[in-house]
């Protein structure tokens, strides 16, 4: 016959804070042993995916970690993931580089008489040019948390 168990608790319901199995005690008696609810894994705000380097913990259980294990070490690590992070970075440098350019073209104008400036030796029109890779070695230096300003000038 099969032996009784009963609850430890007064909560009789199956819910989703009340789950629980069944464990033989080394007495060989059975009891019942509450199963903490699963955590999920931190997310990208952006893209939504899986944040890679971070463990998946219940709240309380971030709060008993130290730092380093909740964030990653990178321009918004912890919040938002490596390729999002390279997009924002490129878009961003983009965005600076057609208001650097357009700043530039027009000093360049205003000085110089006629034609307006010479080409640079790369072959970029405008004379003063600001060069934006999109290498990853590149947007690996700009991430770097020791990188206080990155430009590239031709």
């Amino acid at each position: 016959m099969v032996q009784r168990v009963t609850l430890p608790t007064r909560k009789s319901y199956n819910t989703r804070s009340n789950r629980r199995r069944i464990v033989k005690t080394p007495g060989g008696k059975l009891r019942y042993l509450a199963v903490k609810k699963k955590a999920s894994s931190p997310k990208c705000g952006d893209c939504g995916t899986k944040l890679s380097g971070i463990p998946a913990l219940r709240p309380h259980g971030y709060a008993r970690v130290s730092k380093r294990i909740k964030t990653v070490q990178r321009a918004y690590g912890g919040s938002r993931c490596a390729g999002c992070v390279r997009d924002r970075f490129v878009s961003m440098l983009c965005r600076w580089h057609t208001a650097t350019d357009s700043s530039i073209a027009k000093q360049d104008r205003s000085r110089l008489p006629g034609r307006g400036a010479k080409d640079c030796q790369k072959g970029h029109q405008g004379g003063r040019c600001w060069q934006v890779d999109v290498c990853p070695s590149f947007v690996r230096l700009a991430l770097s948390p020791h990188a206080s300003h990155v430009t590239s000038r031709c």
